[in-house]
């Protein structure tokens, strides 16, 4: 049994709406007061900082966010949840762990340190939706501890060397990294006696390249790009020796190099220009499946990497830590590793069967809920996209757990992996419900994403179920956010007890639809009896295009919610 003792307590907050005098905007109605599903979005508010502050002021003030939190109210939403963490860090102040360049350090958003060093974005965000009429609830998530898929930068970069670890990531992990997720020991012993066995000397006198995008035919060809190569990762300089160029298929792309005589034990394959962005691309895999290299003989598998390519490709190398990402695609090199593990020895996610990262996680709650926040949300959205997520998981803690429960060592013997991630799905069902107690009488909700393999959101955890029906039997959650939903597909809750809690439909900001397709979405899912709320994803996207608020206010006004207000 997962269990902590902690001493619970409820704290008084907003019930109501506090208009500002001589304002004319009209709030919404409350969620109970109205018919059908209400508004909501996501204020990443990060975001606002990098891409609306203005050069010469150096942060995202006050009145600016003053003007986005009412243009939002004026569109008719009803709710507003701001997002209080990213890659472990915080956006507000904390004891518990660390605020975004809270030591120091600016991993790269001179404008957001500035704005933090202004105002605390969860007090200022509370205090103007509830001027503006709205309910304002906390987006925390629950498993983003730390930004596997970041980098400190260039050769010149010297951080590495005076700071370690990249400064994104919760400090409980930096001091405790046994409580990530633990690769497989049979993984890890195989990939040590793979590289101990091979011929390290050996040059590398191939490259093939294996795309599993059977849907677009190959564009890349030998002219487009130059290898590069290097010995330590850090310096690359550009490789003159003899290659040859073969598409060996065009749909899906393999393409071989050969003829090569390349001593170096990194490789970079960079192009000459950038690529559109236009979700176009031809060559896209899993970072572990996708390069061989052929050196002493015969074909190894090598692990790859991407990253932004900089001024020069002769600076900038590789973290090897990416999951799935397209070549052809924006400005990106592509990175090769000849004796880099496929797989490091830790994950990036917190490990919740542990009592001690359960008790860390509850203290920043804890923390949290000092604000009178309305609710709580907590999201499975993460930065930590390692590849091979299905291959971690291997702590003590569970897998003594699993051996208490049946016979069986997972570490050195075959076993029942639905039933190795169901127990450790049941971990997370009782963090829920202890995180739940905690916030009562204040509601909590939980993402639940559409539940497939390959489906979005859920990748990264490696096929670990996420049980709705477990935290509505428990009453662990209020409501359950569906993820992962075309916008044509009907939300129909797949578990048993949906009708004991609210159902959400996120909708996230991969593809926005033309606005009259985007109206057509809007109209059918405020139809939908199902739904209790309708969340979009994210604020910034909807502000900067304002004929979208315009369908927002009119549609909602055309479902019976809050008037149109009059414009400014």
């Amino acid at each position: 049994m997962l269990t902590s003792t902690f001493a619970f307590g409820t704290r008084s907050f907003f019930g109501g709406a506090v208009l500002a005098a001589g304002l004319s905007v009209l709030s919404p109605l409350h969620a109970a007061e109205r018919p059908g599903p209400i508004v909501s979005t996501t204020i990443d508010f990060l975001d606002y900082c990098f891409f609306k502050t203005d050069a010469e002021t150096g942060y995202f003030t006050e009145q600016q966010y003053d003007d986005v939190i009412r243009a939002v109210a004026e569109a008719g939403f009803a709710k507003i949840y701001l997002r209080v963490d990213v890659c472990g860090v915080t956006l507000y102040p904390t004891t518990v762990g660390k605020r975004y360049a809270g030591d120091g350090r600016d991993p790269g958003s001179t404008y957001l340190v500035n704005t933090l060093q202004r105002y605390d974005p969860a007090a200022k965000t509370i205090e103007l939706g509830h001027k503006y009429g709205m309910e304002v609830w906390a987006w925390d998530t629950l498993f983003d501890d730390e930004a596997t898929m970041v980098w400190y930068g260039d050769a010149d970069d010297d951080r590495q060397e005076r700071f370690g670890e990249y400064p994104l990531k919760d400090p409980f992990l930096v001091r405790n990294p046994q409580f990530q997720w633990e690769l497989d020991p049979r993984i890890a012993a195989q990939q040590k006696a793979a590289v101990a066995a091979s011929d390290r000397d050996a040059p590398i006198t191939a490259i093939r390249l294996t795309s599993d995008t059977t849907s677009r035919q190959n564009r890349v060809t030998a002219e487009m790009f130059d290898i590069f190569v290097s010995n330590d990762n850090r310096r690359y300089r550009k490789y003159e020796g003899p290659r040859n160029f073969h598409v060996v298929t065009a749909k899906p792309a393999v393409l071989l190099l050969d003829n090569l005589q390349i001593a170096e034990s990194y490789i970079k394959l960079a192009f000459h220009k950038p690529w559109p962005r236009e979700n176009t691309f031809t060559i896209s895999s899993e970072p572990d499946a996708f390069v061989q290299l052929r050196y002493g003989g015969a074909w190894h598998a090598a692990p790859s990497d991407y990253r932004k390519q900089p001024e020069g490709a002769e600076k900038g190398g590789f973290d090897f830590v990416a999951t799935r990402f397209a070549w052809d695609f924006g400005n990106r090199a592509l990175g090769i590793g000849k004796f880099v593990p496929q797989l490091p020895r830790y994950y990036g996610i917190a490990e919740i069967a542990h009592p001690e990262v359960r008790a860390h996680k509850l203290a920043k709650l804890r923390e949290l809920a000092a604000y009178p926040f309305d609710g709580f949300a907590y999201s499975i959205r993460t930065h930590t996209l390692g590849c091979g997520p299905q291959h971690y998981g291997y702590n003590p803690v569970t897998c003594e757990a699993f051996k208490k429960r049946n016979g069986v060592d997972i570490r050195t013997q075959e076993f029942d992996r639905d039933a190795w991630l169901n127990l450790r799905a049941a971990a997370v069902n009782a963090y829920l419900v202890e995180a739940g107690k905690l916030l009562k009488p204040r509601p909590l909700y939980m993402d639940f994403p559409r539940q497939e393999a390959k489906a979005p959101y859920i990748r990264a955890y490696g096929g670990m179920p996420f049980q709705a029906g477990a935290w509505a039997r428990d009453g662990a959650v209020a409501g359950v956010r569906m993820l992962g939903f075309s916008g044509k597909e009907p939300i129909t809750p797949p578990f048993e007890g949906a009708d004991r809690v609210r159902i959400i439909r996120f909708v996230d900001n991969w593809k926005m639809p033309p606005p009259e397709e985007f109206r057509a979405n809007l109209r059918r899912w405020l139809a939908n009896p199902v739904l209790h709320e309708i969340e979009f994803y994210e604020t910034l996207i909807y502000t900067l295009k304002p004929d979208y608020l315009t369908i927002f206010r009119e549609e909602i006004a055309r479902q019976g919610g809050a008037a149109p207000p009059p414009k400014r």
